[in-house]
């Protein structure tokens, strides 16, 4: 059992010793519980995941599942940034209305960050608004709102463009 085995490490060395206990155990064929509160920690080592709340198990299953296919919103939440958008909000969204029109119109979407694409092709209208704007490495963390609802949303976007407050932006 591994508890918090790197917390002490900065990062790059923590990167690193963990890439290296990863590839020894795997090699060894050895199966290791590592108890960690860093979701990014746990979905880079295990091959399995087991998220507990309150004593029992909330989800179980490979990393990719947990991240893409959460079973609850709590679970979506807790293991990265997350935007819930009802399907009205969507159908101004999607190139494609109708993979969403069939929906319940107060049911809400998960949509992470990442997938969310923002450009100020003004011929393509706008449909939100920047609310914030912070350099994060490689990405810029955007905030917005959308136009027509004020739906908060975050996502990542390239840093090859200049993002600021109050830019109208099409999603």
């Amino acid at each position: 059992m591994l508890d918090e085995p790197f917390s002490s490490l900065d990062a790059q060395l923590r990167m690193q010793v963990r890439d290296e206990l990863h590839r020894v155990l795997r090699n060894a064929g050895v199966s290791a519980i590592l108890v960690t509160h860093d979701q990014s920690k746990a979905f880079g080592f295990a091959d399995r995941v087991l998220v507990r709340s309150e004593g029992a198990v909330v989800q179980e299953g490979n990393p990719e599942e947990f991240y893409r296919t959460p079973e609850t919103p709590w679970i979506a939440r807790f293991v990265g940034a997350s935007n819930f958008i009802k399907v009205n909000d969507m159908i101004d969204l999607v190139p494609d209305p109708s993979r969403v029109a069939h929906l319940d119109p107060a049911a809400e979407i998960l949509v992470r960050p990442e997938d969310v694409s923002i450009s100020i092709a003004e011929d393509l209208g706008t449909n939100a608004v920047i609310e914030e704007a912070k350099f994060a490495g490689n990405h810029m963390d955007i905030a917005v709102h959308l136009k027509s609802s004020g739906t908060p949303l975050r996502l990542m976007a390239g840093r090859n463009t200049d993002w600021y407050p109050g830019q109208e932006v099409s999603l």
